[in-house]
């Protein structure tokens, strides 16, 4: 991620519930993109979306 956190939801909009908040440098896999959200799997597999701008490619 590119900022210090970033808000983890269940659906692809600013308004869907909460899943948790990810701190930087969280590892995640992108399974999905759909109108500059991108769907990712966390390490426990976890799935939630998180806007494309928060987010960078290593």
């Amino acid at each position: 991620m590119i900022q210090k956190s970033a808000i983890l939801r269940i659906a692809p909009d600013e308004t869907s519930q909460e899943i948790q908040t990810l701190q930087e440098g969280v590892k995640m896999e992108q399974v999905e993109n759909l109108d500059g959200w991108w769907q990712v799997r966390l390490e426990n597999g976890e799935l939630g979306w998180l806007p494309e701008a928060v987010m960078e490619r290593i």
